[in-house]
């Protein structure tokens, strides 16, 4: 439109170069004749090696996290779903199952969005609850299966192993420690 030579089209694309395109450029040795040269070789240096399968795994993957904008999701799924020729109710499909809070997936279901326009209206203010911390592993929460006591496990235990089903305080079979006659002898032996 312009009639532009290829040169000038070149130093149009140097200068829009960043970051590792731009290194790699100001590393050539030869340059291009032309711009189709030089966008070929920029295509098989830089493009993605994933097929269409890969590039929609990692697309169906792709999930809403906690501090994260809805927005940011949206756009993230867009530029993964750019080339998989998705229709506008797909994508808003697509969009409702990555939202990982069920309660929140079930609600936007109900809404009947008919595209992603409305989804991301939707939840542009929402935000998704934080997951819960694990608990570290007390010294308290730590149970033997051997020996009932707290504080370690039973591949730590030191006393002889106990068979399944024996009482904890004498190792006898058909009752526990609740009805054992040793339990009620020396209570602070072990923990029931």
């Amino acid at each position: 439109m312009f009639k532009t030579s290829d040169t000038m089209l070149g130093v149009t694309v140097h200068l829009k170069l960043k970051g590792a395109d731009l290194a790699w450029y100001n590393a050539k040795t030869t340059f291009p004749k032309s711009v189709d040269e030089l966008l070929g070789e920029m295509k098989a240096v830089f493009a993605s090696g994933d097929n269409k399968l890969e590039r929609r795994r990692k697309f169906e993957k792709r999930c809403w996290v906690p501090e994260e904008s809805f927005a940011n999701y949206f756009n993230e799924k867009c530029i993964l779903g750019n080339d998989l020729n998705l229709s506008d109710e797909e994508l808003a499909d697509y969009l409702m199952e990555g939202i990982p809070d069920r309660q929140l997936q079930n609600q936007a279901r109900l809404q009947n969005f008919t595209s992603a326009n409305e989804v991301v209206k939707a939840f542009r203010s929402i935000t998704l609850p934080e997951r819960p911390t694990e608990r570290p592993h007390t010294s308290q929460r730590m149970r033997c299966y051997n020996c009932n006591c707290s504080g370690h496990y039973a591949k730590e235990c030191r006393k002889a192993k106990r068979e399944p089903g024996s009482c904890f305080a004498c190792e006898a079979k058909g009752y526990y420690a609740t009805e054992c006659k040793e339990y009620k002898k020396t209570k602070n032996n072990f923990n029931v």
